[in-house]
C-alpha cells in the first residue's frame, strides 16, 4: 500500500448509502440515520475503504449536526 497523502472518495457514497441503510435497519430517528450516513461516507473519504472501521463512524457520527 502506498501513502500518496491524497484522500481517496473512492467508494464514500456506497458507504453513505449503507450507513443509512444500517441505520435504517436498527429503527434510528431520520436525523441518525443522515448521521450515520455522512459520518460512514467521511469515514471512507479520509481512510479510504481499506480504514473503514465502525467505532470511527461511531465517533464521527456524534459531530454531525444539522442546522
Amino acid at each position: 500500500e502506498v501513502d500518496d497523502g491524497q484522500r481517496h472518495a473512492l467508494g464514500a457514497g456506497d458507504a453513505f448509502l449503507a450507513g443509512y441503510l444500517q441505520a435504517w435497519r436498527n429503527r434510528a430517528s431520520l436525523a441518525d440515520r443522515a448521521r450515520w450516513a455522512v459520518a460512514s461516507g467521511a469515514c471512507v473519504a479520509r481512510d479510504g475503504i481499506d480504514g473503514y472501521d465502525p467505532r470511527a463512524v461511531a465517533r464521527l457520527a456524534k459531530g454531525v449536526t444539522f442546522d
